[in-house]
């Protein structure tokens, strides 16, 4: 797999939270080689099943985002957040809104600092008193609850890195689909099943449905977390570069976050913890206590600038992170 190539067309999606069956024909040619068994259920998630699925791999398939909740007739619109929108990164950022006609393009409207008023540049504007400015002509093809997303797309930086809007969770699923490929090379994929879940980001809403009447014997959930940056303390983030955070917390088995520790040292996979004294705040949280519970692991690549278009992640802990889940399943079913 082409990592770099593989973000570019999972990134492009436009898959904000409601409309994740959008990713569907894409999941279907990237996982093309290996089946055909590929499909969205009532809910929006999209599943890829080999033999009887036993063990899930999930990431979440949507997106952070706004929706458009009025029109104005001089080419502005009102957007509501879908998601954890981080409302200082929208003056002048460009976006895309996705209509029935096709994208129509635009910015967010700022006022020039020759004209703000003095209190202007100490708070952020919240994300519904912004405006999108699109034109007249483009915004008579917009209609209210239309979804809105980031604009730009990914670039290759130095050091193996990718700064791209969308990381979380393109980075997640293309991390999963990757350990796919990583047993499928060792014939090893039957009895996995891959799922790329619905409105993680507007309250881990889509992960429920996904497991429901489901019997898997284990799951690993694949998401983002922070990674090293100035102004966060270390104890909560990880290092690009440094592989997965395999996460602990008192949702997860203790001994299914050790197994997978240990097994990163035994291979000497580069890796750290991430200790939640809680809940994870990810999908893990749902799944574990779903039915009759799933046996839960988290495994998390670090990004850095989270919900904002310009995230960082290094290609090296995606490639870790898809290599610990590959021999973790390996060496489970061995044991």
């Amino acid at each position: 797999m082409d990592i770099f190539e593989t973000v570019k067309k999972i990134a492009a999606i436009p898959s904000v939270s409601g409309n994740e069956e959008a990713a569907l024909p894409l999941y279907k040619a990237l996982l093309s080689p290996y089946t055909d068994n590929v499909f969205a259920d009532s809910f929006g998630n999209i599943k890829a099943v080999f033999g009887n699925g036993d063990i899930l791999l999930e990431a979440h398939a949507d997106k952070i985002g706004m929706i458009v909740t009025h029109v104005y007739d001089e080419g502005f619109l009102k957007v509501a957040p879908v998601g954890g929108i981080d409302a200082r990164v929208l003056p002048a950022g460009d976006f895309r809104v996705l209509t029935a006609d096709g994208e129509v393009y635009g910015t967010a409207a700022s006022v020039p600092p020759h004209l703000a008023d003095a209190d202007d540049d100490k708070k952020a504007k919240p994300v519904d008193e912004t405006l999108l400015d699109v034109g007249k002509d483009a915004a008579k093809k917009v209609r209210l609850g239309d979804r809105v997303m980031y604009g730009g797309a990914p670039v290759k930086l130095a050091n193996d890195r990718i700064c791209s809007p969308y990381l979380d969770n393109s980075i997640g699923c293309v991390t999963i689909l990757l350990a796919a490929e990583k047993l499928a090379e060792k014939g090893c994929l039957a009895d996995i099943t891959l799922c790329f879940t619905a409105q993680e980001e507007t309250g881990l809403r889509g992960a429920g449905a996904a497991v429901y009447g489901e019997n898997h014997n284990e799951v690993v959930v694949v998401d983002t977390t922070f990674a090293d940056a100035p102004g966060i303390a270390a104890e909560h983030c990880g290092k690009l570069g440094g592989g997965p955070m395999i996460g602990f917390s008192p949702v997860l088995p203790a001994l299914f976050s050790r197994y997978y520790r240990n097994l990163a040292e035994k291979l000497g996979i580069p890796h750290g913890s991430e200790v939640m004294g809680r809940s994870t705040g990810t999908n893990a949280d749902v799944i574990s206590k779903a039915g009759e519970g799933f046996r839960t692991a988290l495994l998390s690549v670090p990004i850095r600038n989270m919900h904002t278009p310009s995230e960082i992640c290094d290609v090296r802990d995606v490639e870790n992170t898809a290599t610990l889940i590959a021999e973790g399943i390996i060496r489970w079913r061995t044991a």
